[in-house]
């Protein structure tokens, strides 16, 4: 699978405060700073460019603006990001932290200006309220391989694309009897055309059946040449089988708030967080494991780039 996760550490310069959930201040610094290297023309509107259907800031932060072969807009990012631990909110001056970045398909061939992009955001700063708060990347690490360490000759983003280590499935498990979704970051999910703000809107199915939407999306725009799962050849398959699960919910409400800089305002937005426990024969959930395993991944329901709805699965 062409799905690549990249870790990234930061030691700040100045002292920075994260916001609540602080994927929208990430994904802003690192939208300018893309723009800003990749962009060569500097069009006010990428609409009006003529070169929007190559550049790679396009295709990689506004790729719903790349017509398909279908003519149709596409609607999915190929980088998520991954936020920081939520409990931390002040990092002081000379004090490290870390946060992650996935990429699918084409957008790991561009790994490198995807970093460098990262890079040059940390070093012009978060927007802190009144002031920006600098710092420096001083490591990037694929899973157990070092990809970048500051001032380092050896390490310096030119690892070959056939280098950088993707994630694989997960092998079925003997027993299995529970999966748990622990969810890290609030999730959207809608209900009835609306996203769900109260556990008495939720749906749990509806979770599953974005999940599923998701991965096949994603594959198809992103890494079309490559098959994420097998298991199931149709959705009637995968709504059978999600149909023999019995599933336990304990979930609570939470604001998302985010800043704009485009409609230039606050706005919040309304999700669920929580645990949601999947039970059923162990061949059931066996099926279920790939798309599950996934899903930790490319994280479900809406705003994904930002963060929102990432879960760390619990087996028993």
């Amino acid at each position: 699978m062409n799905i690549a996760t990249f870790h990234l550490t930061v030691r700040q310069q100045d002292t920075l405060q994260l916001p609540e959930q602080p994927g929208s201040m990430l994904r802003g610094a690192f939208g300018h700073a893309l723009r800003e290297l990749a962009c060569i023309t500097d069009l006010p509107d990428c609409k009006q460019c003529p070169l929007n259907q190559t550049c790679q800031y396009t295709r990689i932060f506004e790729t719903q603006l790349i017509q398909t072969h279908q003519n149709s807009q596409q609607s999915s990012n190929p980088y998520i990001i991954k936020l920081p631990n939520s409990q931390i909110r002040i990092i002081h001056a000379t004090q490290t932290w870390t946060f992650g970045v996935t990429l699918l398909g084409q957008a790991i061939d561009n790994y490198a200006l995807v970093l460098k992009a990262w890079q040059q955001a940390i070093e012009l700063g978060f927007d802190n309220g009144s002031h920006r708060a600098c710092g420096e990347l001083i490591r990037v690490s694929n899973q157990t391989q070092t990809v970048f360490v500051a001032n380092s000759s050896e390490h310096q983003l030119n690892i070959a694309n056939e280098q950088i280590r993707r994630i694989v499935n997960i092998d079925p498990i003997e027993d299995l009897s529970k999966v748990t979704l622990h969810f890290l970051s609030p999730f959207r999910v809608q209900h009835q055309g609306k996203v769900a703000f109260s556990p008495n809107q939720f749906e749990p199915k509806n979770l599953l059946i974005s999940l599923f939407n998701r991965i096949k999306q994603c594959n198809e725009q992103h890494d079309p040449s490559h098959q994420w799962q097998s298991i199931y050849t149709n959705f009637a398959e995968y709504l059978a089988d999600i149909e023999k699960i019995t599933m336990d919910v304990d979930v609570s409400s939470v604001k998302v708030r985010r800043n704009s800089s485009r409609q230039n305002r606050k706005i919040e937005l309304f999700g669920l967080i929580g645990d949601i426990s999947l039970t059923a024969d162990t061949d059931t959930l066996n099926r279920l494991l790939p798309l599950l395993w996934l899903g930790q991944y490319l994280h479900v329901g809406k705003n994904t780039t930002l963060g929102l709805g990432r879960y760390q699965l619990q087996l028993r």
